[in-house]
């Protein structure tokens, strides 16, 4: 199993510390004027956090970072932008980046983003309060909504259709955007409809809803749902800023991890989701270390519903 450890930190304060010592930042109390620019592109998910985090805190700056982050709507936007040389560093789920290797088109995974884990589901498989439909079998010939066509999302709900004696190949998938899923289920338009956070909190606490099940979890209890990624050669021209990069952003984790509510008001000015929103919501667990045997599940599970053309070795994207 490939893996990079880091080490476990419990507050901000130690985290500042130990950043102040591995990567000196000040000489005579002033802050370094020559710092390496990183341009960084990502979606508004509660994935982002730990990012926005480090850079409230100045923590890049003391690795010797200028990190400007751009707000895309995709994951498929940021890895665009990435292999295009607009941006050094982009986040995305982890398809758009298999599908990419897949075509020739190289990356590297270099740090952690969100993690699944079924202990605490931030997305859920829903049906309407009043539906009929009880198991997977149920949806067969059934019309199931999805944000990206092949994409995770399409790749879950199939995954639970089937693992609950259904037959996913005679689901009409159909592609529609979250904030409009819930109303496309409650007029009877689509059949379910899986919805992550905030979305779920808004759709259940509507009592409009029933969960049916955990479809992400069909693909694993726990698996990499996101991740911050390079081309690989930008990594190898510039090792030291991917490393501190890195290094920051999971490390920021392990306190954006265990400080929900510190950081609702950093992550609602950059999501624009309402900060009210936010109470009761699932948030999401982020990785603290880079392991491939949390990506490989999305890749045999990828190639086993032919979302991507063949599987390989979850290696190939972080060696």
């Amino acid at each position: 199993m490939h893996k990079i450890p880091l080490r476990s930190l419990t507050s901000a304060v130690l985290l500042t510390a130990l950043l102040s010592v591995t990567n000196p930042s000040t000489v005579s109390g002033q802050v370094q004027s020559q710092l390496t620019v990183l341009n960084v592109a990502t979606t508004a998910g509660d994935d982002v956090t730990p990012l926005l985090y480090a850079q409230s805190a100045g923590l890049f700056q003391k690795a010797g970072l200028e990190v400007h982050v751009q707000k895309l709507a995709s994951g498929s936007a940021a890895t665009a932008a990435v292999f295009s040389g607009t941006y050094e560093i982009g986040k995305a789920s982890l398809v758009p980046l298999m599908n990419a290797h897949l075509r020739g088109l190289e990356s590297r995974i270099i740090a952690p983003g969100g993690i699944y884990d079924s202990g605490s589901p931030f997305a859920l498989l829903l049906v309407d309060a009043h539906s009929a439909i009880l198991h997977g079998a149920d949806l067969n010939g059934k019309v199931v909504s999805t944000p990206g066509l092949r994409d995770i999302g399409q790749l879950a709900d199939a995954a639970w259709i089937d693992q609950h004696g259904g037959d996913s190949s005679t689901v009409r998938f159909v592609e529609l955007a979250m904030s409009a899923s819930a109303s496309a289920l409650e007029e009877h338009r689509i059949d379910a409809t899986t919805l992550l956070e905030p979305d779920l909190s808004a759709a259940t606490s509507s009592g409009k809803f029933r969960v049916l099940g955990q479809s992400f979890g069909a693909i694993a209890p726990r698996f990499l749902f996101s991740a911050w990624f390079a081309k690989p050669d930008w990594v190898n021209q510039n090792p030291a800023a991917a490393k501190a990069f890195a290094t920051v952003v999971a490390q920021a984790a392990m306190y954006t991890n265990s400080h929900h509510a510190e950081t609702v008001p950093l992550a609602s000015a950059f999501t624009g989701i309402p900060a009210s929103a936010y109470t009761g919501m699932t948030r999401a667990v982020n990785g603290t270390e880079l392991r491939a045997a949390d990506i490989q599940p999305v890749i045999d599970a990828a190639a086993k519903y032919h979302i991507i053309a063949n599987g390989f070795s979850a290696d190939e994207l972080i060696k």
